[in-house]
């Protein structure tokens, strides 16, 4: 997703899903699957650490915020890990996840600071 200079981004809610049953997913784990969300071309993350994908998940919290003051960033998401073929598998070319996210942006400048410096009231 491609990300616009000066505008701040609320990353909000995530949904995971797949092709196959979440039991078959959950059998079939090899090597936990984990997502990495970046931005920067790579360079920087909005979570320290990747999310681990240990079961489907619908409209899950995972609150982080993201700004650049480039032109050229985006949002990456990369899912690694593997999963092994099961029996009940048989006639599945290939397992497909789904990764959805709810992202605000927020166009107004100096919104960040807001939440960056002690709340005083007028």
């Amino acid at each position: 997703m491609r990300i616009e200079p000066g505008t701040t981004y609320l990353i909000d809610r995530i949904s995971i899903g797949g092709n196959i049953t979440e039991g078959q997913y959950l059998e079939s784990i090899d090597i936990f699957p984990s997502l990495r969300v970046d931005y920067f071309q790579g360079a920087a993350r909005i979570y320290t650490d990747n999310i681990p994908v240990v079961n489907y998940t619908d409209n899950s919290e995972v609150s982080a915020w993201a700004k650049t003051c480039r032109g050229t960033d985006q949002i990456n998401l990369t899912m690694t890990g593997s999963l092994n073929q099961l029996p009940s598998m048989v006639g599945i070319a290939s397992v497909r996840i789904q990764v959805s996210l709810v992202v605000y942006a927020i166009p107004i400048q100096g919104f960040e600071r807001k939440f960056e410096s002690p709340w005083e009231p007028k």
